[in-house]
């Protein structure tokens, strides 16, 4: 086989391998690559681990996976599910409807106030203020807080390990910038052992301007 804009046929170990990642089910939105390569192997009938990697990194060129290091995402398109809680078009209304609807489910699958901390309203109160700050600074200065990934969707089930490898692929695309965390609250002081990260794939607020956290507006919200 041959793609349209290339003047020479691929490998055909490389399109088996491509075919395998595309069949096997994975369960991880990141994997090492050491495992996937193993996986593959065993799927591709007379192709080593150099191979496999070989063929994992040409179609990494192409978009069909991704590569970052040593890790491998085997659905580029997963990622739209870690993005969604990062561009949420508002991140407060969504943590107050969470809340307020309390155990019960949504009144819609997937709702779109669950794509940001899903399980909001199960927190603790002090757990709930800590989030509600980082959130805020997600939402007015684009500030996203390392302390937050473990309750935003798709973020909080992945492992640290994994957390740091898709928090690099956002950082390689343009997605996240890393940020000084020096005068950034983290929702219990500064972000001292923290990290923090721009996020330019965040658009303005259709509220308009941005504006910085606001222990008042905090106060009225969760009714102090």
């Amino acid at each position: 086989r041959a793609l349209p804009f290339m003047g020479q046929n691929i490998p055909k170990g490389f399109s088996a391998v491509k075919d395998a990642c595309v069949a096997h089910t994975w369960d991880r939105v990141a994997v090492r690559m050491d495992e996937a390569v193993e996986v593959l192997v065993g799927k591709c009938e007379g192709q080593t681990a150099v191979r496999v990697r070989g063929a994992l990194e040409f179609w990494s060129l192409l978009g069909f996976v991704l590569v970052h290091d040593d890790w491998l995402l085997p659905r580029p398109t997963a990622m739209i599910d870690l993005v969604r809680p990062l561009v949420h078009h508002d991140l407060l209304a969504a943590l107050k409807q969470t809340l307020s609807r309390g155990a019960r489910p949504a009144a819609t699958p997937d709702s779109s106030a669950d794509w940001v901390v899903p399980n909001f309203a199960a927190l603790a109160r002090g757990e709930q203020e800590r989030v509600r700050v980082m959130v805020a600074q997600l939402e007015h200065d684009k500030l996203l807080c390392e302390g937050l990934l473990p309750h935003l969707r798709g973020w909080k089930d992945a492992t640290e390990a994994e957390r740091d490898a898709l928090l690099g692929v956002l950082v390689q695309f343009g997605l996240l910038v890393s940020h000084d965390a020096g005068d950034v609250d983290g929702g219990g002081g500064k972000q001292k052992d923290k990290r923090v990260w721009l996020c330019t794939c965040r658009m303005d607020s259709q509220k308009g301007a941005a504006t910085s956290y606001d222990k008042k507006q905090w106060q009225k919200f969760a009714g102090a």
